[in-house]
């Protein structure tokens, strides 16, 4: 199923793309500064290709505070769904640290689908 017509496609070899919605992937890795729990958008983070070894690892290393954010070849998209469409066969996609099976994967926020308290 292709994406809608209307929305944005960005096409290219990238490391690494990573969604989130939370601010922090863990206690120590500020991987979306600004986002909330409540703001119903991904956080979409484009890491391309054209970064070399020493900048790929100064990008990994400005996680912990956010800086990776102004790292010239780190992208942040943000957005309400997206679908990742791979153009190769020779790439991986994981869930959670989980493989998951290789081709087209679409997902979008559910506003309100539940409540936390805290």
């Amino acid at each position: 199923m292709p994406a809608p017509s209307d929305w944005l496609s960005i096409s290219g070899e990238f490391l690494c793309l990573w969604t989130m919605q939370p601010t922090h992937a863990a206690i120590n890795m500020y991987t979306s500064p600004g986002s909330t729990m409540n703001d119903g958008l991904f956080h979409v983070i484009i890491l391309t290709a054209e970064c070399s070894r020493l900048q790929l690892l100064q990008s990994f290393l400005a996680f912990e505070n956010g800086g990776h954010v102004k790292h010239k070849h780190v992208k942040i998209i943000k957005c309400k769904a997206y679908r990742l469409q791979p153009e190769s066969d020779n790439s991986h996609i994981d869930l959670d640290g989980e493989e998951i099976e290789y081709g087209a994967f679409q997902a979008s926020v559910q506003q309100s689908a539940m409540k936390l308290y805290y």
